[in-house]
Order: C-alpha cells, then sequence, then structure tokens
C-alpha cells in the first residue's frame, strides 16, 4: 500500500506540476520547488517504508519457512501443533 501511493504521488503530482507551468498558472521556479518537497517528504519515505516492510516481510516467511525437526515451522504454527524445538519454550 506504501509502494503504491509512493508511486500514485511520484507520478500524479509531476504531471499536475507539469500542467500548471504549460498553461502558465505557475512559475518553473515553483514547480522544481514542489518536486523538491514532493520527493524529499512524500514520496522517498512511502517508497521507503514500502520496501522496508517488503524486505521485513520476506525474511519472516523464509525463517517460518525452515524445516525444524522435519515440520515446517508454518505448518506446525498453522496447524496449532508445536514442533519438538519449541516445546521447551
Amino acid at each position: 500500500m506504501l509502494l503504491g501511493e509512493g508511486l500514485l504521488f511520484g507520478v500524479g503530482v509531476p504531471i499536475w506540476l507539469a500542467a500548471g507551468v504549460a498553461e502558465g498558472t505557475l512559475r518553473l521556479s515553483g514547480a522544481l520547488f514542489g518536486l523538491l518537497i514532493l520527493f524529499g517528504i512524500v514520496v522517498v519515505p512511502l517508497l521507503g517504508g514500502g520496501v522496508h516492510l517488503l524486505a521485513r516481510d520476506h525474511r519472516r516467511r523464509r525463517r517460518l519457512a525452515r524445516p525444524i525437526d522435519g515440520v515446517l515451522v508454518a505448518n506446525a504454527r498453522r496447524d496449532g501443533a508445536r514442533p519438538s524445538s519449541d516445546a521447551a519454550n
């Protein structure tokens, strides 16, 4: 969701700013300042947060899918069973 919002703002607002420059209601300096603010405060943090969450989810899925005593941890958690290495915890 963060990636989608970042892409939406990153594509939509520059088009809107370019339209303002083309029709003469916005100066080029204002459009460049708007792009700087947009990308520095809105787009980069949204995209960075989205990439971070995707990477964290990928690491978590990989960790939960590794076999412990021949039983996949993800399957054991889904079925409500506990692998033997988790029994001591």
